[in-house]
């Protein structure tokens, strides 16, 4: 670290803003590189542009002695193309590299550049400079509430009241969540040679298709059958078809017209998974605990669940991430085994259709799948889920620290997620399930089932 100094002309103030802002605008950062005060800092970052002009404007002289690598063709440039980024981005917008090339190369001209290209090492180069990477979104419906605190207080007040009046078994806390399974589960990156240009990843075309899990389980870990739709136009197997499956007994396999779980299934859910908990017997009591997905929170829904005697606690809006058990622990690890299952098989397949394509799997092969997944899921990381969305934490408060208050911080948990895949890829973050759309089976589909 640089002998701390207290005196700075206006050339290296602004010199060392530059830096600061071309590496992280860390304040600690910037005062360690060069023996300053994080205070001063901060201030001279607040006065930049008066610095600026005080010092004749030049924005290259002495660039050498304070940033690391090779000097920007102009900081100009680079500056501008930040600015533009960031409105950009406040406006919500996505911003892809082929925009901020087309940016840059109008902003070369406008500053009388010749023979800018904006090429893709001249971007990396640029977003390296700018501390700028590639970064997921998240869908509206996953964005935390600004006043999620006191709504997840009054979530688990409401547990509370519910399990103070009626003393729920463990085993009769039940909470269910849905999830979208892709037809090919083909990881978006792969170790290969360097120097090759083109990386191709085989599929057998079945990145859109797919179908519906839901899975359910109890605060003391008992699963309930996971169980699977798939998307049949008339919203039936046809029993042709449903009598050839193998069906094991923790899989229920149904049909839907879209290959979603709507409130008639969601309906008959209830009737047949939920009310088994308790043997259909309506003088145990028991407590569904569901998201605010309209199938859940339908008129026809809330209506069956009273006359059926089985009590409901929604989850607040945007804040399954944090206290809804299957998201918080237990989608995850089952959609990796799908994953993983899936690897395997593609690896030795070369089963092709007529056309030469590769077949995609089966519907006994995915039930096959489906099973597997689930009953890998350990009963300790369900019961865990629980504690850590409040739900079935001890009434006597000796729980009350498993219980997670305080909302993750996103670039945290991107940053493990990042470094947990460099382990085995060294690559960026792979594409979320909303990335690819969800469409189903397709009737002709029909005729490549295994019967």
């Amino acid at each position: 670290m640089p002998k701390r100094r207290k005196t700075w002309t206006v050339k290296e103030k602004v010199d060392i803003i530059q830096w600061h802002r071309m590496n992280g605008l860390n304040q600690t950062a910037t005062a360690d590189e060069f023996g300053c005060g994080r205070k001063s800092v901060r201030e001279w970052e607040q006065k930049y542009e008066e610095l600026l002009q005080l010092s004749g404007g030049s924005k290259t002289k002495k660039m050498k002695k304070v940033h690391p690598g090779a000097e920007p063709l102009s900081l100009a440039l680079d500056f501008e193309l930040l600015e533009y980024l960031n409105i950009e981005r406040d406006k919500g917008c996505a911003v892809t590299n082929f925009m901020l090339q087309n940016k840059a190369r109008e902003i070369a001209v406008q500053q009388r550049i010749a023979d800018f290209r904006a090429s893709n090492g001249w971007l990396l180069r640029w977003k390296r400079r700018n501390n700028v990477g590639i970064r997921r979104g998240t869908n509206d419906s996953q964005k935390v509430p600004e006043d999620y605190q006191e709504q997840l207080l009054a979530f688990r007040r409401a547990i509370i009241h519910k399990r103070e009046e009626k003393d729920y078994a463990l085993n009769n806390i039940v909470n269910m969540d849905q999830t979208m399974v892709r037809f090919d589960m083909v990881y978006k990156r792969t170790n290969n040679e360097r120097g090759q240009r083109t990386i191709r990843l085989a599929t057998t075309g079945g990145a859109k298709k797919g179908f519906t899990v839901a899975l359910a389980a109890s605060a003391s870990g008992i699963k309930l059958p996971a169980c699977i739709y798939f998307k049949e136009r008339n919203g039936q197997i046809p029993p042709c078809v449903h009598a050839a499956l193998h069906i094991p007994d923790n899989v229920k396999v149904a049909a839907s017209p879209n290959g979603w779980m709507r409130s008639p299934e969601v309906e008959r859910w209830i009737r047949n998974r939920l009310d088994a908990v308790r043997e259909h017997d309506d003088t145990v009591p028991l407590l569904v605990v569901l998201d605010r997905y309209t199938a859940h929170n339908s008129a026809a829904t809330r209506d069956l669940l009273e006359e059926l005697g089985i009590d409901i606690v929604y989850i607040p809006a945007g804040c399954t991430s944090l206290v809804q058990p299957m998201d918080v622990s237990v989608n995850k690890p089952f959609k990796d085994k799908m994953r993983q299952l899936w690897t395997e098989w593609f690896s030795t397949h070369d089963e092709r259709t007529p056309a030469g394509n590769l077949r995609m799997a089966t519907r006994q092969q995915v039930i096959n799948w489906v099973s597997t997944a689930w009953e890998s899921v350990a009963e300790d990381i369900i019961v865990t889920a629980f504690l850590r969305c409040g739900i079935s934490n001890a009434m006597d408060g000796t729980e009350d620290d498993e219980a997670r208050d305080e909302l993750p911080d996103p670039d945290e948990q991107d940053d493990l997620e990042n470094d947990a895949a460099g382990l085995l890829f060294d690559d960026e973050g792979e594409d979320s399930d909303d990335d690819i759309d969800f469409e189903g089976f397709e009737e002709e589909e029909m005729n490549d089932i295994e019967q």
